[in-house]
């Protein structure tokens, strides 16, 4: 993939700013980061996308907290992504990150979700915690099992047949995505789109909601639309917006 951090970054800033954001907010998807076979990208167009970090290891989260951009995954650790600086270690894969209350959570293999920083063990489950997601001020997780949470409460509120891997908050419903291929509007239980390959993350950015997964592309989730296409799993999905667009050129260029 050819690579142009300064060229890239500089244009997605003029795409982000004034009247050119106003008018490319209802298709666009500039801001949007993606991981796949470990590393960590800045959408630009779908072939000059910016690398933001790589990885020796699978990356499985994505989340930006309080402006900055975090990840994790077969680290067994959470990363500050543009510093490239270890945040935490776990016992285990961190499948999950959320920001939530006004502090940074993580989940995993180690079957527990976390504050991310102290390493306070908020809730503890019988199987790994696959997704968080923060919605109208309730926390909630998801596991291996295909069980979905209130976390807090403990509250099944749906039950998969499979695992659920990714949560995600839009346009004031919670949507679920995972083994089965199916995006699940969560609370009424009614399967809104269905791919061909597992669904491993979700991403609500400029009004839309994305999935991305096995399959290697990112669509659109309501209109199907195909944005990007990788050699790889898409494993992970956030949107960051116009500041911290011009924090990773900055760091970049």
């Amino acid at each position: 993939m050819k690579i142009i951090p300064r060229d890239a970054v500089r244009h997605l800033e003029w795409e982000c700013s004034g009247e050119r954001a106003v008018a490319h907010q209802p298709t666009s998807c500039h801001g949007l980061v993606y991981a796949t076979r470990g590393k960590i990208f800045l959408y630009v167009d779908g072939i000059d996308d910016v690398l933001v970090a790589s990885r020796r290891f699978p990356v499985w989260a994505l989340c930006t907290h309080e402006g900055i951009l975090y990840d994790a995954g077969a680290s067994y650790g959470i990363f500050r992504t543009i510093r490239d600086f270890r945040v935490a270690t776990r016992d285990g894969n961190v499948y999950a990150l959320c920001s939530h209350g006004g502090k940074l959570l993580d989940g995993g293999s180690y079957k527990e979700v976390r504050e991310a920083f102290s390493g306070k063990v908020i809730a503890t489950r019988s199987r790994a915690v696959r997704a968080l997601c923060s919605h109208h001020g309730v926390l909630y997780d998801a596991a291996g099992s295909g069980d979905l949470y209130r976390t807090l409460t403990r509250e099944v509120i749906a039950c998969r047949r499979s695992g659920i891997h990714a949560l995600c908050s839009h346009d004031d419903l919670l949507y679920d995505a995972g083994s089965d291929a199916v995006v699940y509007d969560t609370v009424r239980n009614v399967a809104v789109t269905e791919r061909q390959h597992t669904i491993s993350a979700l991403c609500s950015h400029g009004g839309r909601l994305y999935d991305a997964g096995y399959g290697k592309y990112v669509h659109d989730t309501f209109t199907g639309k195909k944005l990007l296409h990788r050699g790889g799993i898409i494993s992970a999905l956030c949107g960051v917006d116009k500041t911290a667009i011009k924090g990773i050129a900055g760091w970049l260029v």
